[in-house]
This record gives C-alpha cells, sequence and structure tokens, in this order.
C-alpha cells in the first residue's frame, strides 16, 4: 500500500478522481456542494471514518431530495397508498 502525498496515509490502490478541488463537478445547489467539497474523497480519510462520511453527505442529499418533494411522498410501485 503507498501512501497518499498529500495527507501522508496510506491510500489504496483505487484510482483516484485526479481533479483538484477546485474542477470537481458542481451541483448548482449550495447545500449539496457544501457536502461533497467537506467529504472530499474516500482516500483523504481512514477507512473508520469512511461510513459516518458518507451518512453525513447521505443526510444532506435525503434532506434536499425531500425538501424538493414539498413533503409529498413519491408513489412506490406495488404498494396501495393508505386510505
Amino acid at each position: 500500500m503507498t501512501q497518499n502525498p498529500q495527507s501522508g496515509r496510506p491510500q489504496s490502490g483505487r484510482p483516484q478522481s485526479g481533479r483538484p478541488q477546485s474542477e470537481r463537478p458542481q451541483t448548482g445547489n449550495r447545500l449539496i456542494d457544501a457536502a461533497l467539497a467537506e467529504f472530499g474523497s474516500l482516500d483523504d480519510h481512514p477507512p473508520a471514518e469512511h461510513h459516518d462520511r458518507l451518512a453525513k453527505v447521505h443526510e444532506v442529499l435525503a434532506s434536499v431530495l425531500e425538501q424538493s418533494r414539498g413533503g409529498a411522498q413519491a408513489p412506490i410501485p406495488g404498494l396501495r397508498p393508505n386510505p
């Protein structure tokens, strides 16, 4: 296993994005962009932190999605709605 030259931490053999943070894709949603910027890359953090970091981004994405629906629940195929 090699070391990440920026953090000095061991890094896996997985390929990195190779893009500077300034060139990462932007969604146009400030909440999502901020969450993704804070998340960074899994290679920048030890494996013990991966779950928590992914969970934080998931919370932001779920919140933005819920707000975009205006509180309306999307129908689930195969389930009948409650009367």
